[in-house]
């Protein structure tokens, strides 16, 4: 799961030829500015759901749906399937008839697990970066996550700002992160007791903002998991398979990583 299936077809063909034996999905679910939050994660909502129904036989030989998922995202993507773990568990914990299928491994790269305003180290070193700083990636998040009605150019004024407190601003950034702290939002926020038969392997890379977040769903994370950082490549490294030795042997790696999901 990634933005959408066109940015990504440097590798999607090829985990599909080195994965003959399963089908490959990828949703190209709505972007912002048009459409926000929770339409995306409906959408993965609905595909999946979809597709471990009778409707979707076709697509499997045996004609009976997915015998077993394995989960693969980066950046949003992996942020988003996060989220939709714990709906899909929020949904086998409640009382209703149908069976909820799992994922059995969930191969996370470089991605926000926390929509929250934090300190974290990893994006207070972030500022240094030109193209994403911290103000810009909170501001994106707000633009695309709230369903508040926001002046953003007032609100990134006001982010900015050097002068005395502001009350109701401060009111404002802290319902927002009162609204982010959600699991449907937030992956750090699951129930983490209740997903122990997922196994969990988190990728991502030193230069990734986001990094000291990995590091904690690593740590809070209480089934099997698997931590791996690349040196010196780029936050959407995977994309990059094609013209970078690195990038392809961190490809390479997440590819294993699918490989191992399904034993």
């Amino acid at each position: 799961m990634g933005m959408s299936p066109e940015t990504h077809e440097s590798y999607l063909p090829l985990f599909a030829k080195q994965l003959p034996d399963c089908v490959v999905v990828s949703v190209a679910y709505s972007l912002y500015p048009g459409s926000k939050f929770p339409r995306p994660l409906q959408e993965l909502l609905d595909v999946y759901l979809w597709l471990c129904t009778d409707s979707a036989s076709e697509l499997f030989e045996n004609s009976i749906g997915p015998e077993s998922v394995v989960f693969e995202g980066d950046s949003s993507g992996a942020q988003l399937l996060m989220c939709l773990i714990n709906v899909l568990n929020d949904l086998r914990h409640a009382d209703i008839s149908e069976r909820v299928l799992m994922p059995r491994t969930f191969v996370s790269v470089y991605a926000s697990y926390s929509l929250q305003l934090s300190a974290h180290a990893s994006q207070i070193l972030g500022a240094t970066e030109f193209i994403i700083t911290p103000a810009t990636a909170y501001l994106a998040i707000i633009s695309a996550y709230s369903p508040l009605d926001i002046n953003f150019k007032n609100f990134e004024s006001r982010l900015n700002d050097r002068d005395e407190p502001n009350e109701e601003f401060e009111q404002l950034l802290t319902n927002l992160d009162r609204l982010h702290g959600h699991r449907y939002m937030s992956g750090l926020a699951a129930r983490f007791e209740q997903l122990t038969d997922i196994r969990m392997s988190i990728v991502t890379t030193n230069y990734c903002q986001y990094i000291d977040q990995s590091v904690t769903m690593a740590k809070q994370w209480l089934g099997p998991v698997q931590f791996k950082v690349f040196d010196r490549l780029a936050h959407g490294f995977i994309s990059m398979n094609l013209v970078d030795s690195g990038s392809k042997e961190a490809h390479d790696y997440v590819l294993n990583c699918i490989k191992l999901g399904f034993d």
